[in-house]
């Protein structure tokens, strides 16, 4: 069996990550007003630039969370695996929106679908991220594997 790249099994992480905004991002879209082309276009912006903002900022991250006990499981989850990286995901997480936005013309059924599939096939993400977040990627991949190589050979003491 070949060994997978360094931050490879952090995909799916990331996708848990970009998971919790799937709980605010369908209805943020689907609460935008229709009318005008450009009031559409301006309404989307407005849903993305907030569910962005959730995602990133930690306090408002959690206010969303604190009402939600599916979002705060994966949360934790996200925790548990990532640690002091777990902001780095949020931030890749917010970046994957705004091409599944654009992807999906803001259509909250497309996104939905999209979200589906990546949740189905963690691999898809490859799509979705940039050189920069797949180097992101890779250092904390790298770094909870030696961290984790450090834990086997320094078990905590009792």
């Amino acid at each position: 069996m070949s060994k997978l790249p360094a931050g490879a099994t952090l995909r799916t992480t990331i996708i848990a990550a970009f998971l919790v905004s799937t709980i605010w991002a369908p209805t943020a879209f689907a609460q935008a007003p229709s009318g005008s082309q450009a009031e559409s276009q301006k309404a989307m912006q407005e849903a993305l630039l907030k569910t962005q903002q959730m995602l990133t900022n930690p306090q408002q991250r959690q206010q969303a969370i604190a009402g939600d006990k599916k979002a705060q499981e994966t949360d934790k989850k996200v925790q548990n695996l990532l640690g002091q990286d777990q902001q780095k995901a949020y931030e890749i997480s917010a970046q994957v929106l705004q091409v599944i936005v654009e992807r999906s013309n803001g259509d909250p059924v497309q996104m939905q679908n999209l979200m589906n599939q990546l949740m189905a096939n963690p691999a898809l993400l490859e799509q979705y991220l940039t050189p920069e977040n797949r180097q992101k990627i890779t250092e904390m991949g790298k770094r909870i594997e030696a961290e984790k190589s450090l834990s086997k050979l320094n078990p905590p003491k009792p």
